[in-house]
């Protein structure tokens, strides 16, 4: 093997232990009810492609909240 692609293949392996490292300690957090938030999107495009008129979409929209 040559040079480089020993230090190729040292450093794809360092990365993948990385990204293993940082997915096995991001598991743990999970949310609580409280500190969740939703919310919502409109778009305009989106409502003419579906044939809806976009300002009555958009005012339903808003008496959802």
């Amino acid at each position: 093997m040559s040079r480089s692609f020993k230090r190729l293949k040292k450093f794809a392996i360092f990365i993948i232990i990385f990204l293993f490292l940082i997915f096995l300690l991001s598991r743990g957090h999970v949310y609580e009810k409280d500190e969740l938030e939703y919310g919502i999107t409109f778009s305009k495009k989106q409502a003419k492609e579906l044939s809806l008129d976009w300002q009555e979409t958009f005012m339903a929209m808003l008496d959802l909240g």
